[in-house]
């Protein structure tokens, strides 16, 4: 059941009496009886919807982003959740999701495809997905249209990596300090550039042979990846936790290991790289993308590569072979047998 009231500061409130006899107020901004008795006809309206199962586009959004925010998601998310209803009800109008139809979503793919790249519509078909697969989960759709949804086949040509005479070529021309050291630990982790500065003196035990890691990933939580120190990454190392005689520095074990500011570092990969005269393609993050095929061009195994550089799963490893040179295609072959 539910009525209108008016507060004491004049506004009106729709109170609505929910299953355990609790009451709702839900304010109409409104000290106009007219006004709020529109509002309040609208809520009956969307209410008998919800309960007819006939929700309109409009009342998807509304379910679908009280949800979010119950569970806490990221502000970029709600952005291109409510980027995406938008888009939706520009192109369908506030109709009926039941009456929505495959033919619909292509309509909706040719008509992005106009001003955004495929890769940006991909997101968005995505996230549709996961709309329609929310409301037939809840019984809201007759049948599962996220199935049906198919994404635009997209050749990654922004993954880049480095040959092996670029990469060496680009050692050689940074000078000894900080920033060469952070570029070299970003190589032999295959960390990303936030990784690797936040790293600090506490993830780090020479002894051990052992670095911590903190994985900063897009939209998931921080994950502590754990890896072998190698030669060469411990020649790095020990000039920051030993000094010349091999004893150990006295440090603040919680203080990072490089000041250096994350536009900085990436202001000066770049301008290294034009000055090199080397593809603009390259970046900072193509360190990254060389480790991984590094590894693979050295026999290791897609399963232990996914491990080392903690890609989500074996598949998203699978996705560098092709920066690999032509001459190891033998090699892939082997691989690709022994994935897990």
């Amino acid at each position: 059941m539910a009525f209108l009231t008016k507060r004491p500061n004049g506004y009106w409130n729709i109170v609505e009496t929910l299953p355990d006899g609790k009451r709702k107020f839900t304010s109409t901004g409104s000290k106009s009886k007219t006004e709020a008795n529109r509002q309040f006809t609208e809520f009956q309206n969307r209410k008998r919807r919800l309960c007819s199962g006939n929700l309109l586009i409009s009342d998807l959004k509304e379910k679908v982003m009280n949800d979010a925010h119950a569970n806490d998601y990221k502000s970029k998310t709600l952005e291109i959740y409510n980027k995406v209803f938008d888009h939706m009800t520009s192109l369908f109008g506030n109709s009926e999701i039941n009456s929505i139809s495959l033919d619909d979503i292509n309509k909706y793919k040719v008509k992005r495809i106009e001003s955004i790249s495929k890769i940006s519509i991909n997101i968005e078909l995505k996230t549709m997905k996961k709309f329609f697969r929310y409301a037939y989960k809840n019984n809201y759709l007759t049948e599962d249209l996220s199935a049906k949804i198919t994404l635009f086949t997209v050749t990654d040509n922004k993954k880049k990596a480095f040959t092996e005479s670029e990469l060496h070529k680009l050692f050689e021309s940074i000078e000894e300090g900080e920033f060469k050291d952070a570029c070299e630990v970003a190589y032999l982790t295959g960390s990303r550039r936030n990784e690797v500065l936040n790293i600090c003196y506490k993830d780090i035990d020479l002894s051990s042979r052992l670095i911590n890691i903190y994985q900063i990933k897009p939209r998931k939580e921080r994950t502590v990846k754990p890896l072998t120190i190698t030669d060469n990454l411990y020649l790095v190392l020990k000039k920051y936790l030993l000094d010349e005689s091999g004893a150990v520095r006295i440090v603040n074990m919680d203080d990072k290991l490089f000041n250096i500011s994350p536009s900085w570092m990436t202001h000066k990969f770049k301008k290294l790289i034009r000055k090199l005269r080397l593809s603009d393609d390259l970046k900072l993050h193509s360190l990254r993308h060389t480790t991984t095929t590094t590894l693979i061009r050295n026999n290791s195994s897609m399963a232990n590569t996914k491990e080392i550089m903690g890609h989500s799963s074996v598949k998203v490893t699978e996705g560098y072979t092709h920066l690999v040179p032509p001459d190891f295609e033998e090699d892939l072959k082997k691989l690709s047998v022994r994935k897990q």
